[in-house]
């Protein structure tokens, strides 16, 4: 006699015919949906505080090469001071791009001496 939940246990993803289920079997989509709305919403909340968390790491790097601008580094001319400050201006109020901004910045910056952030 086979274990089902062996032979099961290997498929990931088990997809479901809504359609079908619904018109045959309401109360069983009624069930599937309010088991799977909490894991739903969990997975939401996680991906929405990783995003913070990213958006927050990329801020602190942001003020630090404000702090290293300040210091008027060398090797730095007025046109690529104002071009990594803007791209931070813009990088703090755009915070689904913001990586791409701290992509040019890192691309503008790398080059300079004392640049303070390194991979």
């Amino acid at each position: 006699m086979k274990d089902w939940n062996e032979f099961w246990s290997k498929y990931r993803v088990f997809k479901i015919e809504r359609e079908w289920l619904e018109s045959n079997y309401p109360e069983v989509l009624k069930a599937w949906k309010e088991h799977r709305q909490p894991i739903i919403l969990k997975k939401i909340h996680d991906e929405e505080q990783d995003k913070q968390r990213e958006i927050d790491r990329l801020l602190d790097k942001f003020n630090q090469i404000e702090e290293w601008l300040d210091s008027k580094p060398n090797g730095l001319g007025e046109d690529m001071e104002k071009a990594i400050r803007m791209s931070i201006e813009l990088g703090r109020n755009d915070d689904d791009n913001i990586h791409n901004y701290w992509t040019a910045i890192r691309t503008l910056a790398r080059n300079i001496d004392g640049y303070p952030i390194r991979r």
